[in-house]
């Protein structure tokens, strides 16, 4: 997704990071992974996933462009991903915190 690049700066990641241990965001988080989750099976499937990049897109850009939403979420589940096979809790919010 489009971003201000100062928010990429060391600090500012840095800051996105210690936030992920705040008893508050971590609830919420923990919240983010029930909705995501629709079939419950402990584990964020890549259709689940496009459906929150989607939506985090909508929000975010707002430009009513869904075919750049979808392109936008494919890239973000490729780069979320890694080698993994399967989103796990910590790359999930590792994912989320990167936002």
């Amino acid at each position: 997704m489009l971003g201000d690049a100062e928010m990429e700066l060391p600090a500012q990641q840095q800051a996105r990071r210690a936030l992920r241990f705040d008893a508050r965001i971590q609830k919420a988080l923990d919240r983010w992974w029930d909705a995501t989750d629709t079939d419950g099976n402990g584990v964020i499937d890549r259709d689940e996933y496009i459906e929150l990049s989607k939506a985090l897109y909508r929000v975010m850009i707002g430009d009513g462009d869904e075919a750049a939403a979808q392109r936008s979420a494919e890239d973000d589940w490729e780069e979320d991903l890694g080698d993994a096979e399967s989103m796990t809790a910590e790359l999930f919010v590792e994912g989320i915190v990167q936002i």
